[in-house]
């Protein structure tokens, strides 16, 4: 009774009233919303590329470790603060799983994000990828649901582009690109 009176609240008075925000702007943001969304809607793969970079903090450093530990213990699933990480998929598109990266990472080049990472040349990396990357793969089966997207995270040191089998180490989105072109960035701290 108490989630629905705050979540009421919330909805009416912070996000309608305040924020001149529309409640369906959250509500479509369940799981279940989003998954009726893509089976009505399935990405255009064969004609738009697409890479999906799905991430993951598990430092102590972040400001959205409070909400991260919640996903963790209430889900069981991983995530950046505000999207799981399995949830960030689309399905048969490629993909980038990074396991110290936060929500704010990829549009932040410092504070409030925590990670190494600089966002324009992790961006330049993703483009890059998504551009040169093939439309079709055996991984192209994969779905939000299952075992390649639920699996766990991968070890901290490593990076996978899951489509082309490529496996990069965290150096490579700092140092250079998958061909060995350089794009050296200098770390932040």
């Amino acid at each position: 009774a108490n989630t629905t009176v705050q979540r009421s609240v919330a909805l009416n008075m912070l996000l309608e009233r305040l924020l001149r925000g529309c409640r369906h702007a959250v509500l479509d943001l369940s799981f279940s919303a989003r998954q009726e969304f893509i089976k009505a809607h399935p990405y255009p793969i064969d004609r738009v590329p697409a890479l999906c970079l799905s991430s993951c903090d598990r430092g102590a450093s972040s400001l959205l470790k409070p909400v991260i530990d919640f996903f963790a213990l209430r889900y069981g699933e991983w995530s950046d603060g505000c999207v799981c990480q399995a949830d960030a998929i689309l399905p048969g598109c490629p993909r980038i799983l990074l396991n110290d990266m936060d929500h704010f990472g990829p549009g932040w080049p410092s504070f409030p994000a925590t990670d190494r990472y600089d966002p324009a040349r992790l961006w330049l990396l993703a483009t890059s990828l998504a551009l040169t990357t093939p439309s079709s793969s055996a991984d192209a089966g994969a779905s939000l649901g299952g075992t390649t997207a639920k699996a766990s995270p991968q070890p901290d040191s490593t990076t996978s582009h899951q489509r082309t089998g490529r496996s990069m180490d965290r150096g490579t989105l700092r140092e250079g690109n998958a061909r060995g072109r350089s794009i050296t960035s200098k770390r932040r701290r």
